[in-house]
C-alpha cells in the first residue's frame, strides 16, 4: 500500500513520462487503486479507518473528499436520488480543479459528473465534453480509470 500511496502522490511524474511508459504505468497505477476499493465511496468508514491506521494521508484524503462530496445536498439536488459510485477521478482531488465564480465547489463538480452520465463518450479512454447552458460554455475532461467507466478528471471554462 505504501507504494501505491507514494505512486498516487507522484502521478504528475508519471503522467511526465509520456508516450506509452507514462500512460501504461498511469492504467497500472488506477487499475490498482480500483483493484483495492479506493475509489468507491462503498465501505468507506472501514476504508478511512484502515488508511489512517496504514498512515496514507493521500488515500485518506481522497477517501474523505469523495466519501463528502458523494454525500453532498448539490450532488443530490443535481443527481437526484443516484446511488451509483461518484464518476470523478482521484486527479479531480489531486490537482484542485478551479471553482468558476457563482458555482460551489460540489455543485460545479455535480454538474460536471451529470453532464458526463448524460453524454455518450463511445469506447476511448479519454476525451472532452463541450458543454453549454446559456451563456454559461465549459469543457469537461473525461478518462476511464478503472479502463471500463468514464469519470470527470477536470473541467474549465472557455
Amino acid at each position: 500500500m505504501r507504494t501505491i500511496e507514494a505512486d498516487a502522490v507522484d502521478a504528475d511524474r508519471l503522467a511526465s513520462l509520456g508516450g506509452p511508459t507514462g500512460a501504461t504505468k498511469r492504467r497500472f497505477l488506477l487499475a490498482e487503486l480500483a483493484g483495492y476499493g479506493l475509489l468507491k465511496v462503498a465501505h468507506g468508514d472501514t476504508r478511512t479507518t484502515w488508511l489512517e491506521r496504514w498512515q496514507l494521508p493521500f488515500l485518506l484524503g481522497f477517501q474523505l473528499a469523495l466519501g463528502a462530496y458523494a454525500r453532498s445536498s448539490a450532488r443530490a439536488r443535481r443527481l437526484g436520488d443516484d446511488t451509483q459510485e461518484p464518476s470523478v477521478s482521484v486527479d479531480w482531488f489531486r490537482v484542485g480543479v478551479a471553482t468558476p465564480e457563482g458555482w460551489d465547489a460540489d455543485d460545479w463538480l455535480a454538474f460536471c459528473e451529470r453532464s458526463l452520465r448524460d453524454a455518450t463518450t463511445g469506447t476511448g479512454y479519454s476525451g472532452e465534453l463541450y458543454v453549454h447552458q446559456g451563456d454559461f460554455r465549459g469543457v469537461i475532461q473525461w478518462r476511464r480509470d478503472d479502463a471500463v467507466h468514464p469519470v470527470v478528471v477536470s473541467a474549465r471554462l472557455r
